[in-house]
């Protein structure tokens, strides 16, 4: 007979030596209490030791870190965004340390976010997973007395801390309300990704947050669910670097439990390049890829990717058909490569220095430089070769000055730049208060400075360069003009785009850069500079 706990208990039917077992487990359950009680404050790991977990199968059990567990541990930062597989143990063990949090940090205020659905399942889920880590800990011998504790939210009664859970905004009016409180010691949201009205909801929590420089801690962890929204260019945007969140990436090999046991006798080799790749490059045992081959007949390669990804780059599907050939891109990005240099206070990335006697071109798509779509510029040589780009948030009077700095680096190149809403301030920029020539600033076929957007041209345009894109004739070396391939779409209503939460500023620039230099009469009007 066992209890709750699966420790033995003895009846008064027991035998000497099943009275003697209990005896010793007592004994030893005894000694694992003091231990835990001497240790938990100051060890995440002997805390997470004395928390029940439920398992898949309905069963209680500890929370024995498993290795990916352990890795994240040894890793994480005051700012983490996670991509993971599903069912890694990975919100198990954050809502175990926003417990942690809440009881050793005086004053804490914890907050998770879920996903908002019909029924409150998420909610439901966490708060259940919750009570039982607070059930064992008091069954560890721990005083846990709370003034509140409903389902979504404990609030200590020794000293004001606060553990509560907040369902993202089920629509645009209910997400703006969220997060209108007090400062949040550690904001842990889970399943980020399928927050219908993220920036919303997110806009209010994130400012509650104070500066990591004063012990705030943020956890961002999500299976992908499509290349775009708030989730997705976060993560993007940590790989690069760019947001002050570090990025940690867990594909499915490294779960031990996916595999398939083989049967006697059976032999497991790769069959197509997918497969070899996971032999070759990630090692991945036959069991493994016996358990990866059920997945696949079960789901399309694509949820396959998604759901338990291999990699970063493959795991985020887009809504709307690809406007860029897919298996083209990927290889593209694995082509790509860090900048040789950065210059003009990191607005500027050189794949390749300017060559003695070469001509360029720098191809602008200018931004409001208020937050929105950044501002782009991409540099080719005259063969249409991508040697470096400008990208960022720039008002249009200072990327006009950026443009000129860098054409000037570039032997003087032409500027070409997109003359629609914000161009125009941009043009001026670049003539009036740079003073560049004007003989150096690209002219259209009417005459006026700027390359005119409008429907026929920009078609025209990105037709182009999906073709060059498809043929091998257009390449670029910068992992974020590839990115927005990925994220470049044809809706539903035929046009193509960026995806939603997503941007397409590099691609644009790219694609008024290949239309220059491929017409015949765009080559005319760009000054007669001598060729390469």
């Amino acid at each position: 007979m066992r209890n709750s706990i699966n420790s033995p208990v003895a009846t008064r039917q027991s035998s000497p030596a099943e009275i003697l077992a209990h005896l010793r487990w007592k004994a030893k359950r005894e000694l694992a209490r003091r231990e835990f009680g001497r240790q938990w404050r100051t060890s995440f790991e002997a805390f997470c030791g004395g928390i029940d977990i439920v398992t898949k199968s309905g069963e209680r059990t500890k929370l024995d870190l498993n290795p990916i567990q352990r890795r994240y541990c040894a890793a994480r930062t005051p700012r983490d965004i996670v991509l993971k597989p599903r069912q890694i143990g990975f919100t198990t063990l954050e809502l175990a340390r926003d417990v942690w949090t809440l009881l050793t940090r005086p004053g804490a205020r914890v907050v998770v976010v879920v996903q908002s659905l019909t029924g409150h399942g998420p909610l439901k889920q966490l708060s259940g997973a919750l009570r039982v880590m607070f059930e064992s800990l008091r069954n560890e011998g721990l005083e846990i007395r709370f003034r509140t504790e409903s389902l979504a939210e404990w609030v200590l009664a020794d000293g004001d801390g606060s553990l509560r859970i907040v369902e993202a905004g089920a629509s645009e009016a209910a997400a703006e309300k969220k997060g209108r409180s007090g400062t949040i010691t550690r904001l842990h949201l889970t399943e980020t990704a399928f927050y219908e009205y993220a920036d919303e909801t997110l806009n209010a929590l994130l400012e509650c947050v104070p500066s990591a420089d004063f012990g705030s801690e943020i956890v961002v962890e999500s299976t992908p669910n499509g290349a775009g929204g708030w989730y997705f260019e976060q993560y993007v945007s940590a790989t690069k670097g760019d947001n002050g969140y570090r990025a940690h990436f867990f594909p499915w090999f490294d779960q031990a439990e996916y595999g398939t046991p083989l049967e006697p006798g059976e032999t497991i080799e790769p069959r197509t390049e997918r497969e070899t790749e996971l032999f070759a490059k990630h090692g991945i045992s036959p069991e493994q890829l016996k358990w990866y081959r059920a997945k696949l007949a079960a789901k399309t390669a694509d949820l396959t990717d998604q759901e338990y990804p291999t990699d970063s780059e493959r795991c985020f599907l887009v809504s709307g058909r690809g406007f860029f050939d897919k298996a083209i891109t990927a290889a593209l990005m694995s082509q790509t490569r860090e900048p040789i240099r950065v210059e003009l206070a990191g607005a500027l990335r050189i794949w390749e220095m300017p060559r003695a006697g070469a001509s360029y071109v720098v191809v602008a798509d200018p931004s409001e430089g208020t937050g929105g779509d950044p501002g782009a510029a991409i540099v080719f040589d005259r063969q249409g070769k991508h040697v470096a780009t400008v990208h960022g948030q720039f008002q249009p009077w200072p990327f006009g000055e950026l443009l000129v700095k860098t054409a000037l680096m570039y032997n003087g190149a032409t500027v070409v730049i997109e003359r629609n809403n914000h161009g125009h301030a941009v043009i001026q920029s670049v003539l009036a208060g740079q003073k560049y020539p004007q003989e150096r600033v690209y002219r259209a076929p009417d005459g006026k400075f700027g390359w005119l957007t409008n429907e026929v041209a920009r078609s025209s345009a990105l037709d182009a360069l999906e073709e060059a894109h498809r043929t091998g004739f257009w390449v670029s070396p910068d992992a974020r003009v590839v990115a927005e391939q990925r994220t470049f779409v044809v809706t539903k209503h035929g046009k193509a785009e960026a995806s939603r939460g997503s941007h397409d500023d590099l691609i644009l620039a790219s694609a008024i850069g290949w239309d220059v230099l491929r017409k015949p009469l765009a080559r005319r009007n760009l000054n007669n500079l001598p060729a390469a």
